[in-house]
């Protein structure tokens, strides 16, 4: 309170029932005639799940939609992107493709070097086809080593142009 300022502040209180409760606090300082500070006036509201922190339920997303150790989209949603590319197709006949790959002999390297080692294999895939693809792609991983892409597509010679350019992107991938 010394710069004489409201400050407005978000708090997480336990109700005496068990559950947390996000309050919003503004602390307002009152002052005498000679502007010094005597009191606080404080004012608390709870407040809803859509009025807190914005970066919470953010957060909350990406753990729901994406893959924690790669960030790619994790299977729940590429299944929800399937459906939607499904029913675009069967009302607007928007074409797309789907591609699945996996990494070949990836159990046997995750054995040999061992699985932090894998794990730096799996975060450079994703990042390179992440890199190599477009926005209107959605590439994710299905589990595992494997890997799935839904990519639209103006006809289906697309296809083998998306498919060649990722095989080529993954062959490029190594580990020193």
């Amino acid at each position: 309170m010394d710069e004489e300022k409201v400050i407005a502040k978000k708090l997480i209180f336990t109700h005496k029932n068990g559950f947390r409760i996000v309050i919003s606090a503004h602390f307002i300082p009152l002052t005498d005639n000679q502007g010094r500070i005597i009191m606080v006036a404080e004012m608390f509201e709870e407040l809803s799940i859509m009025d807190r922190d914005t970066s919470l339920v953010q957060n909350l997303y990406s753990l729901a939609y994406h893959d924690s150790l790669t960030h790619l989209p994790n299977r729940v949603l590429l299944e929800a992107t399937l459906r939607m590319r499904f029913s675009e197709f069967h009302r607007l006949r928007q074409s797309f493709a789907v591609l699945f790959a996996d990494i070949d002999y990836f159990h046997k390297f995750n054995e040999q070097y061992g699985h932090t080692t894998g794990d730096t294999m799996l975060k450079m895939v994703a990042g390179n086809m992440k890199q190599s693809s477009r926005k209107s792609d959605t590439i994710g991983r299905w589990g595992g080593e494997e890997f799935l892409g839904v990519f639209p597509i103006k006809n289906k010679k697309d296809t083998v142009v998306i498919a060649r350019r990722l095989q080529k992107m993954i062959n490029q991938t190594f580990i020193p």
